[in-house]
């Protein structure tokens, strides 16, 4: 084995790296950003909405990546080539206060202007110990032991008695925490060494307790307290896991007390494995707040467990949910554990998350040992509010245990089960899993080939015949689930979530500046660089590994693997969840899967990077980590507040009284505002009025409500989700063998859906579009109401983005160019074109109209495009309903059927942008649903005088027949 890397040589590539990163993003993301973003179908989402370039921010991010990349290995391989030597200082345990603590609370300092105090306090004791010289491994476990020994007290008891203490109780608890330390010290340097280390030992039998925590019931409301009565399974639940980890450990301090003197016993035989399952719950698992969260995101994660069973649908068949199979989970523990009532289901997410962190931490123990288990406990915080990562940690850590890697066939067989398992559960994950773990697959396949190893054993036949069984059995559900995700591959970068270039810095990032332009620069370039290292990181550890690692089975072990698994899953994550960036977020939900292989990388440095690091190579990795972590991830949760203060609500929340609680049996104890009172108000007056229809329901406004009214849904309960032609074509196939009834759908976003609704002869009235075949029972009457559907039109940049792709565009389309055109006058700073068709044009027979004009002598300003242009760019593409800042150049597109009057519904408003604009005119029923001989274009706004329009061409597009189907299935 060569010469351990010295730490600067290390960290070289990664400063290069940062200085590429910030560049590139510098220099050319303003400009990806604002270049036109292809489009080869009519997908309408935040991109084409913002015109911004989705692929292209990607793009960039993908090329600095593998630049980056490219740079970590040229370097390693340089470097293996030369003759290098160690000359590194001593490892102090003061380096370790440096970058374990005082580099993650400095960086807080600089990047917030402020100062956590929980790394503030943590610097402080450190800093107190190595002053006296009592920076051992055995005062930090005593520290953790007395800490939280401490904080189960508080939950012992305030849970009988219901009390709860004063706020300041974390000042006293660290008060009564340092002089438990120093008693117990002075006792044993005075009266009996062995005191101390029983203490430590007896005190981790009071840990488990926090586990109480989970059955605080009150909250506050108004200033006043309320409490909740929890379903009896889950506190039966909670009650059976604290008394089954009470037994556990106190069996294992029997057995630590009986098998050797203590003075003799390691630091790792010290820690019981109860103290890290119950720290690592009570810092990672929040209790159950039963508060109404908006009516989409917490319903999808239990109502398709409620259409599967309560109506029979297929799941990925009849029925699409909008990602993975996740909501089975929570909506079996919700039905069968349960009372199975809205405020249910967040303690079937408590519960779950109790599950989830309690493997986590004993196989955290098993994969890197019981020192590195507590640390990761202490340290990192998952955040279990994105459920999809709930299972996610422990199957990784499952594959890294090195009992079951020595075993080849039984970790084939695990590897296959959790590849399936977590990609059913969520299949970003699962592929990803799949994908990081197959380099060590095939490792292990190739040693048991070259093994020679007899397989008729039994036990390895059966192993290999229920997995077979097991896949065979899911593969339908698999095959569906496949079909749904690669249908909508295709439009997820160009219609979920929103383009990082519309972000704005947080207002408390490096406020010290006082320079918004390079605050925001600085503030891109932190995203990209936390992406890009967080990958190259694994990438320099494992290219390190292979080079200066020289045994012949170095591909065997769990440092090729551990490292190598995080290098290809942190990418095939980024594929979809840098798509969904949200704002006020660095990580977006790329962070929480992060947090999580953060666990995993830190075990493998800590168990395994003495091999072929340095201990101060180790440190650098770990402060990155953890700094990261707290800064972008998870802040540590305040303790004892957590414990001791019930959750405040503001006064708009108000606890579900009685009655309505009656009215509404699946609603059960939540806390709810009055805006949902009136919803759900609303929902149930319109189900009146289909009570004797039989149809599922198209999109009821917010998901719960299937839940909470018991009604069937369509598809899903989020339509909106169907973008792309292939998409609906797939949703509308299901829908032909049941027409539902439509409560609300977008026509502009969702417009070959609502193209085949109004050809399938839907009769709207109420606001409610009903199928042909209940029109008799729910007629539409002479007028009809297409509030359901229709409204007031306001595109935004939505034409122009669609315009600058007309050329993929196109195929969809048949073309029928205008002939008959007036001359564009202009009036003060408006211009208005007048169109007279020769014949009357049914809405039918046009479903978009290609404008085509050519703006000259615009101010540059507007055109910049760099990152100083941005207050520029959002008054060109600002709200045109907006009294402060109106947008330069709108226009307004009107017709009317010949008699002359221009009818305000009869209109759709859009921004000029470069001028090519493509107009889903037909998104407005009233022009679908009629004809038109005159159309009106005006084009008013912020014109200046030198400023001139003309109009090249205008083009009427009608879909191919091959695009829409209309035809309903009997």
């Amino acid at each position: 084995m060569k010469e351990k890397m010295p730490t600067k040589l290390f960290i070289i590539p990664f400063l290069l790296s940062s200085a590429m990163i910030g560049v590139a993003v510098t220099l050319l993301l303003p400009v990806i950003a604002q270049q036109p973003q292809t489009y080869a179908d009519i997908v309408i989402g935040w991109v084409s909405t913002q015109d911004l370039n989705r692929s292209g921010e990607l793009r960039l991010l993908y090329c600095l990546l593998a630049a980056s990349s490219a740079i970590v290995i040229i370097w390693h391989v340089i470097i293996s080539k030369k003759k290098i030597s160690c000359r590194e200082k001593n490892y102090t345990r003061k380096d370790a206060i440096v970058f374990l603590v005082l580099i993650p609370c400095l960086t807080h300092f600089l990047y917030f202007s402020a100062v956590d105090a929980y790394l503030l306090l943590a610097a402080a004791f450190a800093a107190t110990l190595a002053a006296f010289g009592l920076l051992t491994y055995r005062n930090i476990l005593l520290l953790f032991v007395l800490y939280f020994s401490c904080l189960a007290v508080i939950a012992i008891t305030i849970k009988p008695a219901n009390i709860t203490p004063a706020s300041r109780t974390e000042v006293r608890l660290l008060c009564l925490t340092a002089f438990a330390f120093f008693v117990i010290m002075l006792t044993e340097r005075t009266v009996c060494k062995k005191a101390g280390w029983v203490a430590i030992v007896l005190l981790q039998n009071i840990i488990p307790f926090l586990l109480l925590y989970f059955l605080k019931n009150t909250y506050t409301v108004k200033g006043e307290f309320q409490t909740i009565l929890f379903d009896a399974g889950y506190r039966y639940s909670v009650w059976f896991a604290l008394v089954a980890v009470m037994i556990y450990s106190l069996l294992c301090t029997y057995s630590i007390l009986k098998k050797k003197p203590l003075g003799k016993a390691s630091f790792g035989e010290l820690i019981l494995p109860t103290t890290i399952l119950s720290i690592f719950v009570f810092n990672n698992v929040n209790g159950p707040l039963p508060i109404m969260r908006d009516w989409h995101h917490a319903a999808e994660t239990f109502v398709p467990f409620h259409q599967v069973i309560d109506f029979g649908k297929t799941l990925f068949g009849d029925y699409i949910s909008a990602s993975g199979c996740f909501p089975m989970v929570y909506g079996f523990v919700q039905r069968f554990l349960l009372n199975n009532t809205v405020s249910s289901y967040y303690q079937a997410e408590t519960l779950l998350g109790i599950l989830s962190c309690s493997v986590s931490g004993i196989l955290l123990a098993h994969a890197f040992g019981k020192k590195c288990a507590l640390f990761i406990a202490v340290t990192i915080i998952l955040p279990l509010g994105y459920t999809r990562i709930l299972f996610l940690l422990p199957f990784l850590l499952i594959l890294l245990v090195p009992g079951i890697i020595s075993n080849r066939h039984l970790w084939l067989q695990i590897y296959v089960l959790c590849s399936m398992l977590l990609g059913m559960f969520y299949p970003l994950y699962g592929g990803a899993y799949l994908l990081g773990a197959s380099p060590f697959a095939l490792v292990q396949i190739w040693k048991l080939i070259t093994a020679k190893q007899k397989v008729g054993k039994k036990l390895i036949i059966c192993g290999w015949a229920a997995t077979v069984a097991v896949v065979f059995l899911c593969s339908p559900l698999l095959l569906r689930l496949a079909r749904h995700v690669f249908t909508m591959a295709s439009q997820v970068t160009l219609a979920e979530g929103i383009c990082l270039f519309d972000h704005e810095a947080p207002q408390n990032f490096l406020s010290w500046t006082n320079k918004p332009t390079i605050n925001r620069i600085l503030y891109f370039c932190t995203v990209y660089g936390l992406h890009i290292l967080y990958v190259i990181l694994p990438l320099s550890l494992c290219v390190s590994y292979i080079i200066h690692y020289k045994k012949e089975d170095k591909y065997q072990g769990v440092h090729f693997f551990a490292f190598v698994l995080c290098f290809i899953m942190i990418p095939a994550i980024y594929s979809y969840s840098l798509v969904r960036m949200d704002y006020g977020s660095f990580l977006f939900r790329s962070g929480a899967p992060l947090a999580a292989i953060s666990a995993v990388m830190l075990g493998a440095l800590w168990r395994y990077g003495g091999t072929f690091l340095s201990r101060k190579t180790i440190l650098v990795c770990f402060s990155f980590l953890l700094t990261t972590h707290y800064l972008f991830v998870a802040m540590p949760r305040p303790h004892a507040d957590k414990l001791s203060i019930p959750p405040a609500l503001d006064a708009s929340w108000q606890l579900a009284p009685k009655e309505l609680q009656a009215r509404f049996p699946r609603l059960g104890a939540v806390f709810l505002r009055e805006s949902d009172i009136k919803h759900m108000n609303a929902t149930q007056a319109k189900l009146e009025k289909i009570k004797n229809i039989s149809a599922p329901i198209l999109d009821i406004p917010g998901q719960l409500s299937y839940f909470l009214f018991n009604k069937e849904a369509s598809v899903t309960g989020v339509h909106i989700i169907f973008r792309s032609t292939k998409a609906q074509q797939a949703a509308i196939n299901i829908m032909k063998r049941d027409p539902p009834v439509c409560f609300s759908i977008n026509s502009v976003y969702n417009y070959v859906t609502y193209r085949w609704m109004l050809d399938a002869g839907y009769a709207f009235s109420g606001g409610i579009a009903v199928p042909q075949k209940y029109a008799e029972q729910y007629p539409a009457g002479a007028s009809p109401d297409y509030s359901a559907i229709g409204g007031y039109f306001d595109l935004g940049n939505m034409p122009n983005s669609m315009g600058k792709s007309i050329s993929t565009l196109l195929p969809h389309f048949d073309e029928q160019r205008v002939e008959s055109l007036t001359r564009m006058e202009r009036k003060d700073k408006t211009y208005t074109l007048a169109v007279e068709f020769e014949r009357d044009v049914y809405g039918k027979e046009v479903d978009f109209i290609l404008f085509d004009f050519s703006v000259d002598n615009r101010p540059v300003h507007l055109t910049v495009k760099s990152f100083f242009s941005m207050d520029q760019r959002k008054k060109l593409y600002s709200n045109h309903n907006s009294q402060k800042q109106p947008a330069p150049l709108n226009v307004r597109v009107s017709w009317t059927s010949g008699d002359g009057n221009f009818d305000s519904k009869n209109s759709m408003l859009m921004s000029l942008g470069n001028g090519k604009l493509l107009v889903p005119l037909g998104a407005n029923p009233w022009w679908l649903n009629g004809y038109a001989r005159k159309l009106k274009v005006e084009i008013f706004g912020n014109l200046e005088d030198e400023e001139s329009i003309s109009l090249n061409s205008i083009k009427m597009l009608q879909f191919k027949a091959t695009a829409l189907s209309t035809r309903i299935e009997k």
